[in-house]
């Protein structure tokens, strides 16, 4: 994640890489919204989810594949195969990049 930075471009300290700032703009992304969520009457999650739907090309509610079964379960008693029966999410088969960021500017102009 982070690459040193004296050796191959003669910076001093590590340089962060592009994986490492798409995490961390994903997680201010989805911060901002959760926050934005709080603030709002009951419809304000319907209306973050309606938007990612629409980013995305998916049906409304179809972005979240549903919770997995085992979550009923205490940790300590969760398996391996479980998490590959649980079901997945798939925004990112098939989609461009930029759809990211055609989200993100949504949820900006949703959030003011």
């Amino acid at each position: 994640m982070f690459y040193p930075g004296d050796r191959l471009f003669g910076l001093q300290g590590p340089i962060p890489s592009i994986r490492l700032k798409v995490l961390r703009g994903a997680m201010q992304v989805a911060d901002c919204m959760e926050q934005w969520i709080g603030a709002q009457p009951a419809d304000g999650r319907a209306r973050m989810g309606e938007a990612i739907a629409e980013a995305f090309g998916l049906a409304p509610g179809g972005w979240w594949p549903g919770k997995p079964d085992f979550l009923d379960k205490p940790p300590y008693e969760w398996e391996n195969k479980m998490f590959s029966e649980a079901p997945r999410a798939s925004l990112h088969r098939g989609r461009a990049p930029e759809s990211f960021n055609d989200l993100r500017q949504t949820l900006w102009e949703i959030v003011g």
